[in-house]
């Protein structure tokens, strides 16, 4: 799976609005190291080390002593198991666990395999905990938590996949418009909206009512849900569709477009999924392997409109 590749990472920061931002790379001075897995592709993979031997680097972390004085440690598991740590790689068996005080190697994190340690053993910034918390728990209203459910279980989508969308798209802020006009959580251009039911009135424009969560919503979704079928079940298709259009997907071959903003979409997404749910992406990946990373058969096919539908949105 092209974008989750190694080196894995994700930045992101909160500006003055309280709004968060996330990239698969540092765009900016303002972007922050939020995530960060050198051994990104075996998110959740069954090759993680031992409780003791996570728990013995727990402990040398947390005591700060030895290999773990300098905040970068490698080590490696005996034959019978036992965890050798250093602060250098001594042969060829060391690889590289903890780097600035922080567990980078998913096979030796006990606690989710790629989330930084608690503040107390890694020094964790505020800022950094904030935002891995934003997307664990979006400051949705009530209203916008049902109407996520309900899509997700109307169209068979991942609820976790859901939010890490939005956390990319919209940083979960409902008034949300990019340069383009897009609006709202998802991100939604008004002509798409359009296809998917959402019709203006004499009190509203479509961009205003794609403010409302619970229509923004239920159109994105939809849409989302389509292009999943379109691209035949790959969710790094459908998102690159989701960014650059299902028109720029189907041009470049049935494969992410050559934009860096796709590209980078793309990764942002797939590493907030694989933050939120491991076990799905390392699915994803044995797929993705079990097909030896071809792509998808090269079948034209186009979204079209839906029946007529009330106003109040994509249902």
């Amino acid at each position: 799976m092209a974008a989750v590749s190694a080196q894995a990472a994700l930045y992101g920061y909160t500006d003055e609005r309280g709004v968060a931002h996330f990239s698969a790379e540092k765009l900016d001075a303002r972007y922050q190291l939020v995530l960060r897995d050198d051994t990104a592709g075996r998110f959740g993979a069954d090759d993680a080390v031992p409780a003791e031997a996570a728990q013995a680097l727990q402990q040398l972390l947390t005591g700060r002593t030895g290999a773990a004085a300098g905040r970068t440690v490698y080590g490696y598991l005996d034959e019978q198991g036992h965890p050798h740590f250093s602060d250098r790689r001594e042969d060829e068996r060391f690889e590289l666990i903890v780097r600035d005080g922080e567990v980078i190697n998913s096979r030796w994190n006990p606690i989710d395999r790629r989330r930084p340690l608690p503040p107390a053993v890694a020094g964790a910034e505020p800022p950094r905990k904030g935002l891995l918390a934003l997307v664990e728990r979006p400051p949705l209203s009530p209203a916008a938590q049902t109407a996520l459910r309900e899509a997700a279980r109307r169209h068979g989508l991942d609820e976790s996949l859901l939010h890490a969308l939005m956390a990319a798209e919209s940083g979960f802020d409902i008034d949300a418009v990019s340069p383009k006009g897009a609006v709202g959580l998802m991100q939604l251009m008004p002509a798409t909206a359009e296809r998917y039911g959402v019709r203006a009135d004499a009190r509203q424009t479509v961009a205003h009512k794609l403010t409302d969560p619970r229509i923004n919503i239920a159109a994105g979704s939809r849409y989302f849900s389509d292009l999943l079928k379109m691209f035949e079940g790959s969710v790094e298709l459908a998102l690159a569709a989701y960014n650059a259009g299902e028109g720029a997907v189907q041009r470049a071959g049935r494969r992410i477009p050559d934009y860096r903003e796709t590209q980078n979409y793309v990764k942002t997404v797939m590493q907030l999924y694989a933050h939120l749910k491991p076990s799905a992406v390392s699915r994803m990946l044995t797929a993705s392997a079990s097909r030896g990373g071809k792509p998808a058969t090269r079948v034209r096919m186009e979204i079209a409109p839906p029946a007529a539908e009330r106003d109040a949105g994509a249902e």
